[in-house]
């Protein structure tokens, strides 16, 4: 990581800028705060209060992004304490004053505005599948496709999706992370096609949501005894997509938390969906994880 700040030359601070933005080829998190950031800041950026990031983390880019950072004046050394912890190694960092906005003016890279960009990534199986999910609707459809995200957290792959025009329902247990997602999803304007709500899985009533969702998401998380009701909610002709852990993983490890190898084309290939893909992809961390996609037919398949 490397950290700038102090007063130089018009001429020395473009150099600077320009070199910074150079870096940021996966964005740069703006830490100020909002009504500075609407006031002015940096094209391709994302606004994180940094007085918010204990719960808005969720929000950063991963932690082997190329990305930047415009820090508050005179709060460069929390800033950096914070992305040492977060372990970002290829971060650069910037203090902002009055000669970086001058430069940013001269390079014409300033923008007002509460617009701001999603910096985090969904989970890696949706964003490896999106495309082919989008495709495959727009071939018979005009409106936008529709999602279920089970177990939804902070609301990363919904947030993701509703961004691209989907319209999204994301549901978990936690009343945190349902609050989390829904400040997000208003930050972003994203409001009108999400609709975030706490529930158990164990306590919703499956029925109201069959054959209703073109994409039925899960991500690291498993419970078994609602296979059958995520399969049901899946259309004619939509999709299933699990991306969770797998035996062999350091954490979790209890056999309650991971899957085992076909487990999940056994169970949904007896729930009527068709395998598209069933892989086990290893995370940088070392941990083994499910690339599953499903497919309910488009018409029932009949047995003679």
């Amino acid at each position: 990581a490397e950290y700038m700040g102090g007063s130089r030359s018009i001429m020395t601070c473009k150099q600077s800028l320009q070199s910074f933005l150079d870096h940021c080829v996966d964005g740069i998190v703006d830490f100020r705060s909002a009504a500075a950031y609407e006031d002015q800041h940096i094209v391709g950026s994302c606004n994180i209060e940094f007085k918010e990031i204990r719960r808005r983390g969720f929000e950063m880019p991963p932690r082997h992004a190329r990305f930047g950072a415009v820090v508050p004046c005179g709060e460069m050394e929390p800033v950096r304490e914070y992305l040492l912890w977060f372990r970002a190694p290829y971060v650069v960092a910037v203090e902002e004053n009055d000669e970086l906005w001058h430069a940013a003016v001269e390079l014409g890279v300033v923008q007002q505005g509460r617009n701001t960009l999603q910096l985090f990534k969904p989970s890696p199986l949706l964003e490896d599948r999106v495309g082919y999910l989008e495709a495959s609707w727009f071939e018979r459809n005009d409106s936008m496709p529709t999602a279920l995200d089970v177990a939804c957290g902070s609301g990363r792959d919904a947030l993701f999706l509703a961004a691209r025009g989907w319209n999204v329902f994301g549901f978990d247990s936690q009343k945190k992370s349902i609050e989390r997602a829904r400040a997000c999803s208003e930050r972003g304007g994203l409001g009108g096609n999400t609709c975030f709500m706490q529930l158990k899985t164990s306590k919703t009533d499956w029925r109201k949501y069959r054959h209703r969702y073109y994409l039925v998401n899960v991500s690291r998380f498993l419970d078994r005894s609602c296979f059958g009701h995520l399969a049901d909610c899946v259309m004619p002709g939509g999709y299933l997509m699990y991306h969770t852990f797998m035996v062999g993983a350091s954490h979790p490890s209890h056999a309650e938390h991971v899957l085992l190898p076909n487990e999940l084309r056994e169970k949904f290939s007896a729930l009527g969906l068709s395998v598209v893909l069933d892989d086990v992809v290893t995370l940088p961390d070392g941990r083994p994880t499910s690339f599953f996609v499903a497919r309910r037919p488009l018409t029932p398949h009949v047995t003679l």
